[in-house]
């Protein structure tokens, strides 16, 4: 589904992208529940996708342990494309 959608991307981080792309400027523990992934994992799918210029991390001025992840445009833009092939391909087996 993420080779359909376009993305060079394994499966998890996809889930990490959609998580991320789902909200604005999320910590990693929210993120880690939304994608349904311990927090380990998904730091090192935010590593890639911080690689792939997908999401940035910025510390946060009023936390100093909180970091929050926020897609850029690139990432905001391929979300929604492995979304709707997950959605599809739903549609497609149900049918």
């Amino acid at each position: 589904m993420v080779e359909a959608a376009g993305l060079d991307l394994s499966q998890q981080a996809a889930g990490v992208l959609r998580a991320v792309a789902a909200g604005e400027g999320r910590p990693v523990a929210e993120i880690a529940r939304a994608a349904q992934m311990d927090t380990g994992a998904v730091s090192r799918q935010l590593n890639t996708l911080e690689q792939a210029r997908l999401v940035t991390r910025t510390p946060s001025p009023h936390h100093g342990s909180v970091v929050p992840v926020t897609p850029t445009a690139r990432g905001r833009a391929l979300a929604p494309r492995d979304e709707y092939v997950r959605k599809q391909h739903l549609v497609n087996v149900l049918a």
